[in-house]
């Protein structure tokens, strides 16, 4: 017959064996598995909530382009406006150049309707008078205007003024535009009567407009003639011999 144990005789062995309740010294294996459980838990990815975090950033981008396109658009109108700004104006210029031949041919035509007188004395007297305003000095051009002449008479100095002789009143002096010292040669009046029939005669008929004189070797009188509505432009050497009649 067995004999009956205690349970103060069983040995651990068969205490752990016949207890079904956990013992103490597997609760660390117990404590890792349940770590292991939380760290799977938090590996796995949150699903992404809907709602308005979607739609965020789809906004701010939205935001962003509508600046940059705010800003392209000033870049735009800034350039546009440069442009504008540098866009030639042909018409001011060609208004310019019509108004300059405009002057030539009134000046012409004061000559050719006698407006202005326009014969050889009469520009040696336009000469004569221009440089007496001037204060002496001499002429190197004179030249028919719609109100009389203009004469352009180098001072002592080398520097050059022009006189504006008028068909009534005393002469104007005024300052040369260029502000150079003029090295052309000196007109004499008493040579103007056979400088304007050369050059008429070069031309072919008609009216002496204007004679300016050169610093050059081989042409020294520049004359212009009006004949008809044409002009033609004559040069002669200082002996008054053709040096081309160009119409």
């Amino acid at each position: 017959m067995n004999e009956q144990q205690h349970p103060e005789d069983r040995s651990p062995e068969t205490i752990g064996a016949d207890d079904p309740s956990p013992r103490h010294p597997d609760a660390p294996a117990d404590a890792a598995a349940a770590d292991t459980a939380r760290h799977d838990a938090a590996a796995e990815p949150t699903p992404p909530r809907r709602g308005r975090g979607i739609l965020r950033p789809i906004l701010i981008g939205s935001g962003a382009a509508a600046v940059v396109l705010a800003v392209a658009g000033v870049g735009l109108s800034i350039a546009d406006a440069f442009d504008d700004d540098d866009d030639p104006a042909p018409a001011a210029s060609a208004s310019a150049s019509s108004e300059a031949g405009d002057d030539s041919d009134d000046d012409s035509a004061a000559a050719l309707d006698g407006t202005v007188p326009a014969e050889p004395a009469d520009l040696a007297a336009a000469i004569e008078a221009a440089i007496v305003a001037a204060g002496g000095g001499d002429a190197t051009s004179v030249e028919i205007e719609r109100d009389g002449w203009k004469v352009d008479v180098r001072l002592a100095d080398g520097s050059e003024v022009e006189v504006r002789v008028p068909l009534t009143g005393e002469p104007v002096v005024r300052a040369d535009g260029n502000g150079d010292d003029s090295s052309d040669a000196p007109l004499d009046p008493a040579r103007v009567a056979q400088i304007s029939d050369a050059a008429i005669a070069a031309a072919g008929g008609g009216v002496v407009v204007s004679i300016e004189t050169e610093d050059d070797a081989d042409v020294r009188f520049e004359v212009e003639v009006a004949i008809g509505g044409d002009e033609v432009d004559v040069e002669l050497a200082d002996d008054l011999t053709v040096v081309s009649a160009d119409r």
